[in-house]
């Protein structure tokens, strides 16, 4: 829903590019703290069903580093969530995840990152 409001031209979903998977979660009084759990311990799950960040960010990276390398010259955008979208922006800038970044998301929301280089090549792509 959230790439139909910046295009009518054809989507493709891309299953590995989803959000941090969070089983059993629907609603948790302390999600912020348990997410910052998840980005300060990411080899563990932060939450009982939580996907660890680590093996998340392992498929987000993987996965958007395939796109770039098969669109080396274009313009490229992805539409996701908050967390995957966290990891994939550091490994973009070869930083570490910035979680006030993440806190001032909103939803919808537009990031736009330019790079001088190939950042397929940086994703291991």
């Amino acid at each position: 829903m959230t790439a139909r409001l910046l295009t009518e031209e054809p989507i493709e979903v891309v299953a590995d590019l989803r959000e941090h998977e969070r089983h059993g979660s629907d609603w948790l009084e302390d999600f912020d703290d348990v997410v910052r759990r998840a980005f300060a311990e990411p080899d563990l799950p932060a939450h009982e069903g939580w996907e660890p960040l680590a093996t998340c960010r392992v498929r987000v990276v993987r996965a958007a580093g395939g796109i770039l390398a098969t669109h080396r010259g274009s313009d490229v955008v992805f539409v996701g969530h908050g967390t995957a979208w966290t990891l994939l922006r550091a490994a973009l800038a070869g930083s570490a995840p910035d979680l006030a970044w993440w806190s001032a998301l909103a939803m919808p929301d537009v990031c736009q990152c330019e790079l001088p280089h190939h950042p397929g090549d940086m994703l291991g792509a």
